[in-house]
């Protein structure tokens, strides 16, 4: 899978501009229509979504949260991620639905690991809970779920 280019939003001063994240993210992910992934499925974004997204919990307590520059440098591989049949997947036969449908991560291995995690919310529509990089140097417990998900038995 041929992925885009990180992206790189910056101020003046050579630091993440939060704001043209935000509105980045608004313009290419949240539309009116559901977008279609590799299986037929739809899944939406919603721009509320956008902080608990591209964020992280610092500390014990999750109020406290601080932007993850992995994250919002990738926020242009989600969909692409999303709608290639070849990505790797896992589901979580532990977390079914009452249509029989579990929750789902979607895993590309590139100079980082990226993980994109969905649950379903309805028989033909996902909604996406959140993106994660997995890097064993910087980011231990991220790299200890991401381990967690692909060996376990529940996640096939």
């Amino acid at each position: 899978m041929v992925l885009p280019p990180l992206l790189e939003l910056l101020d003046t001063d050579s630091r993440l501009d939060i704001s043209a994240y935000r509105r980045h993210y608004v313009s290419t992910l949240v539309q009116p229509s559901p977008h279609t992934i590799w299986d037929g499925s739809a899944i939406r974004f919603h721009a509320g979504a956008f902080e608990h997204l591209f964020s992280r919990s610092r500390g014990s307590s999750s109020s406290q949260r601080t932007w993850d520059p992995c994250r919002l440098k990738r926020m242009d591989w989600i969909l692409p991620m999303l709608q290639d049949p070849l990505c790797d997947r896992f589901t979580d036969d532990r977390h079914v639905d009452a249509r029989g449908r579990g929750a789902r991560c979607q895993v590309i291995e590139h100079s980082t690991p990226f993980c994109v995690i969905l649950k379903p919310v309805s028989a033909s529509e996902l909604c996406l809970i959140t993106v994660m990089c997995v890097d064993k140097t910087t980011k231990p417990g991220y790299a200890s779920a991401y381990q967690r998900i692909i060996s376990s038995d529940r996640w096939k």
